[in-house]
């Protein structure tokens, strides 16, 4: 499944907010980003706390990579609704997607309701959307015991820095930029530039 980056950058700019946990972003709004009293050991990308529903993660996302800018993202629970695709998104990440092909899971998400109840519907989905995937590699990553374990560290990590909307950036495991923040994402992109420039 391939899609232009006209057609992503169409659905994922038009709605910037669409659930409780999305910011609902103030006029005017100025990025000033607050301190991790821990800073991240990994810290050589940009991250996105997100979910793959959100069309505001779609857009600061899409607005990121198309900047040339490298993004990880990490998968966000603020709902028992949100667990499988928080699941989905891990698997993705194992497997190395990159940003363009974790946009197109958020559009499927975003037009389509497959199920994922089983391993084997995780496995359906991506190698309908991917059928270059190396299945045994697939099938390898979905089955691992130790998923809920690692989800279970995200969402950890992201209580413990007082994360509660998506999306909201870790910026070099230093600062986080909350998500009622973002007015755009090119305000994002020109903060990043910005810092970029200064160091």
């Amino acid at each position: 499944m391939k899609l232009s980056s006209f057609v992503l950058f169409a659905v994922f700019t038009t709605v910037f907010s669409i659930s409780a946990e999305e910011a609902v972003v103030p006029a005017k709004s100025k990025i000033q980003p607050r301190s991790l009293e821990a800073p991240l050991v990994e810290n050589e990308t940009t991250k996105v706390v997100c979910w793959y529903r959100s069309r505001a993660c779609g857009a600061i996302i899409h607005s990121l990579d198309q900047a040339g800018m490298t993004v990880t993202l990490w998968p966000a629970i603020f709902r028992q609704a949100w667990q499988r695709d928080a699941k989905l998104m891990l698997i993705a990440n194992k497997l190395n997607f990159s940003a363009e092909q974790h946009l197109a899971i958020m559009q499927q998400l975003n037009t389509a309701t497959p199920s994922l109840e089983k391993p084997e519907d995780y496995i359906e989905l991506l190698i309908s959307m991917y059928p270059e995937l190396d299945q045994a590699e697939l099938e390898q990553v979905v089955y691992d015991t130790s998923l809920a374990k690692q989800l279970k560290g995200y969402q950890k990590q992201i209580q413990d820095y007082a994360i509660t909307q998506v999306p909201t950036i870790i910026y070099k495991g230093q600062l986080i930029i909350d998500a009622e923040q973002l007015q755009t994402p090119q305000q994002l992109i020109d903060w990043l530039n910005q810092q970029s420039l200064s160091e």
